[in-house]
């Protein structure tokens, strides 16, 4: 494969994550929603979560 084609697809991955991945603030945290259907067919939805570090470490 040579480089160029590697650049093409490396922009249509991002083009492609672009287009259909969301990002939703929920409080804190960031949910992000995708374009896959699940086994009940309800959107996936995953969750980006602030680490809170405690004091004592």
């Amino acid at each position: 494969m040579k480089n160029s084609e590697l650049k093409l697809i490396e922009q249509a991955s991002l083009d492609w994550l672009k287009q259909n991945i969301q990002f939703i603030q929920a409080g804190e945290d960031i949910e992000v929603v995708t374009p896959l259907i699940g086994a009940y067919g309800d959107l996936v939805y995953c969750w980006i979560e602030k680490k809170r570090w405690l004091s004592n470490y």
